[in-house]
């Protein structure tokens, strides 16, 4: 309680690196694991009462891509550098509240890349993220409790060339729950409107 912590990380790892695309000669196929490569600086503590995270990181593996004779497959590198920050816990006497976002530079390299032919920044990797949670159980009725999830969603390519640039979003969704009882079984009832706006999004 009330301490600071300060870390730093750097790890080695595999990971699964996908199946190739209906559109690929090579369809369905299964992509060799990969190995990546993860370091992180970050710092723990509490913040007017709130648990508070902060932290720099870069992941660095290689990239599949579809090539010009339609094999898709791992060719090139990419970097993703980011800092990321996030507020979690309860506003008394108010809402419990989680904060979290995140901005992302990330970078591919290679010999496609360098021929036009594969985007310089990966494919459905926003430039930035964040998200609002809050979920609010009123002392005046203790049965029942609402909650609210903002997501806002930054520019992020569609397409691995790069020509196809998706603009920001942003999304709201609202929910209720009323807990009770049935013969002595405990029950709950849930009602939510997921994008409450009818945000069109990736």
């Amino acid at each position: 309680h009330g301490r600071t912590l300060i870390y730093a990380t750097a790890a080695r790892g595999i990971e699964a690196s996908g199946v190739a695309p209906t559109g690929a000669t090579n369809r369905n196929a299964v992509l060799p694991a990969i190995l990546t490569d993860k370091r992180e600086l970050g710092v723990r503590t509490k913040v007017a009462g709130l648990a508070f995270a902060a932290a720099l990181f870069e992941i660095g593996k290689p990239y599949a891509a579809l090539r010009p004779d339609g094999v898709f497959a791992l060719d090139g590198q990419v970097r993703h550098r980011a800092v990321e920050a996030s507020l979690s816990g309860t506003l008394a006497p108010g809402p419990d509240i989680v904060l979290g976002a995140v901005a992302i530079d990330g970078r591919v390299t290679g010999p496609l890349v360098a021929a036009g032919q594969l985007g310089h920044r990966p494919i459905v990797i926003p430039d930035y993220r964040a998200q609002l949670a809050l979920n609010y159980a009123p002392a005046w009725a203790r049965r029942v409790s609402f909650d609210a999830v903002a997501d806002l969603t930054g520019p992020q390519n569609a397409r691995l060339d790069g020509r196809l640039r998706l603009p920001a979003s942003a999304s709201l969704d609202l929910g209720a729950r009323y807990r009770a009882s049935i013969r002595r079984t405990p029950v709950e009832l849930r009602a939510q409107v997921l994008n409450l706006f009818d945000a069109y999004t990736f």
